[in-house]
């Protein structure tokens, strides 16, 4: 990068979600995997495979950064930028935003800008701010990550409508009710469309979210484009059988989309049939602490975890809604035992947790294309899925996963996974060779390339 750029290297800015965990290892900050396949990418322009003079904004508190000044990272050779943004409220637009972004592209002034995502104010302050700072707005691409109209519109899907109307005393605090929260993310598909009716290039993978953005704006160049997952989740171990037979392992389960009652729902008739069955749920915890004495913390994590300030509250005061319910579905169907919650967890975390599982279980009522599938899919481990959204563009029923419909079906599918190992298998090495051919990472920054390049005309 910098001096040993290649000549003719397109100047990029990326404006992202998240501090990039690069940047936070240099400056001893702590970070999140949220957004991992981020990392992948960044990979492939550092070591040189895509010629890019690269520069990163984010939002938040940079550590070292000040607002709109850019810092140089070596030997990675990209600037970083930090904008002030307010992310606990993601529905609210703040004007200052544009001014701020504005700042940052006259500073560094690039050839083209890449956003990645919808979800957050300063994709639509961009495409409103770039061309005052010298940049059309035919040179911005927006990679979609989850669409926020479609997520709004499926957020409480199955949920009684009195868990829909339930309000716990964290709730009324924060005024933060599961009613309130879909609300707050319909908002945000508002900001979503607003921003998608001012863009010229998106960049997809499925056919869900090429369908729900063309829909918003029929005249957007939509680019395929495939991510790039973490680099762990190439080399080394694969999954050959479960370390814990009869154990599922789910990503995510702190919002309702994701679905973690649907699994707590299927588990008495699994635990009727397999009394040691086991659910371990990673991510953020809404139903307690999570429980860490089965995940070791490797060393590159220490330093993110250790530096991290944290008010004591009481448990009962942190409670959403949602995770009394969650609690309640424990208690009735008394799974306190069969249910292992994990916290937020590394790559190396993700990957031990997903080798040791029998099964890999998305039972979200709204994806678009979940990278905790894509890593399950490319170490071979066998996935039952909700055929939601952009899933079925991933994975096909019956060759890469088995899909779920119904809320009834989900049971019935894992124990007829569980009852024939040989489809375990089959469906196990299919979905890692479906996986390595979409989320290569030599075929996707050429494709990334291909990209920059045409928007350059």
């Amino acid at each position: 990068m910098g001096d040993g750029q290649p000549a003719g290297a397109i100047r990029v800015l990326w404006l992202t979600n998240l501090m990039l965990p690069a940047y936070a290892r240099a400056k001893g900050l702590p970070w999140s995997d949220r957004e991992g396949w981020l990392s992948g990418c960044y990979d492939r322009v550092i070591d040189g495979s895509l010629p890019v003079e690269l520069g990163v904004a984010f939002p938040g508190n940079g550590g070292q950064l000040t607002p709109g000044r850019g810092e140089m990272l070596e030997p990675d050779g990209v600037r970083f930028y930090v904008f002030p943004e307010d992310l606990t409220h993601p529905e609210c637009y703040d004007p200052a935003l544009e001014s701020a972004l504005r700042a940052i592209l006259t500073d560094f002034h690039p050839d083209l800008v890449h956003v990645f995502g919808t979800e957050f104010p300063h994709t639509l302050a961009l495409l409103r701010t770039c061309e005052a700072a010298g940049i059309p707005r035919n040179r911005v691409l927006i990679s979609l990550q989850g669409i926020c109209g479609e997520i709004a519109a499926h957020y409480m899907d199955g949920l009684a409508g009195r868990v829909q109307g339930s309000r716990s005393i964290r709730d009324r605090i924060r005024r933060d009710s599961l009613a309130e929260q879909q609300q707050k993310m319909a908002q945000r598909g508002e900001r979503e469309a607003e921003a998608l009716k001012l863009a010229v290039h998106v960049a997809g993978r499925t056919d869900f979210d090429r369908r729900s953005v063309l829909g918003i704006n029929p005249s957007l160049q939509y680019h395929v484009l495939q991510e790039t997952m973490r680099g762990v989740f190439y080399s080394g171990e694969t999954w050959t059988g479960p370390r814990r037979p009869h154990t599922l392992f789910a990503s995510q389960g702190d919002v309702p989309f994701k679905g973690l009652h649907r699994l707590l729902m299927a588990m008495p008739q699994l635990l009727a049939a397999y009394p040691y069955a086991h659910l371990y749920v990673a991510g953020n915890s809404v139903i307690g602490a999570p429980d860490r004495s089965s995940v070791t913390v490797p060393d590159e994590q220490q330093g993110s975890t250790s530096q991290r300030q944290r008010v004591k509250v009481p448990q009962w005061l942190k409670i959403s809604g949602y995770g009394k319910y969650l609690q309640e579905l424990i208690r009735i169907h008394h799974l306190s035992a069969h249910v292992t919650v994990l916290g937020s967890l590394s790559a190396a975390q993700m990957k031990e947790q997903l080798l040791s599982c029998e099964t890999f279980v998305c039972p979200s009522t709204i994806e678009n294309s979940p990278n905790s599938l894509a890593e399950a899919m490319l170490l071979g481990v066998p996935c039952v899925t909700a055929a939601v959204g952009g899933i079925p563009s991933m994975a096909g029923d019956g060759r890469e996963a088995l899909f779920f419909h119904r809320d009834e079906e989900l049971t019935e599918t894992i124990l007829r996974l569980w009852g024939d190992q040989a489809l375990e298998r089959q469906l196990g090495a299919q979905a890692r060779e479906r996986a390595l051919g979409q989320h290569d990472p030599a075929a996707n920054a050429a494709a990334l390339l291909g990209v920059y390049k045409e928007m350059m005309r």
